[in-house]
């Protein structure tokens, strides 16, 4: 990984008591390793949440050529690039901290 900020925990969520986790999955081009696509596998249960989480991840960065195709890790997955990108899945929990 070379460059990967967290989700900004959004004040006006935190200040109304708003927690949740979800979990998300990142394509990543394997060539250039930048995320091209980010999806919504769950839901945190609050949009806000959700759309500060995808904002983050889109600008997720990894190393060129260090993650495996999914060619590589399920030859049998019917993706047409295949042999260009990798999938990762992230989970994300917003908790409030106790005093």
């Amino acid at each position: 990984m070379v460059y990967a900020p967290p989700p900004d925990y959004p004040l006006n969520a935190r200040s109304r008591h708003i927690t949740g986790a979800g979990g998300f999955q990142l394509r990543i081009r394997v060539s250039t390793g930048r995320v091209i696509d980010v999806e919504m596998l769950k839901s945190t249960g609050h949009s806000i949440l959700d759309a500060t989480t995808m904002k983050a991840l889109a600008l997720w960065r990894f190393k060129p050529g260090a993650l495996p195709p999914l060619s590589v890790e399920s030859p049998q997955r019917a993706d047409p690039h295949a042999a260009e990108d990798c999938l990762i899945q992230v989970p994300i929990n917003f908790r409030l901290r106790k005093p």
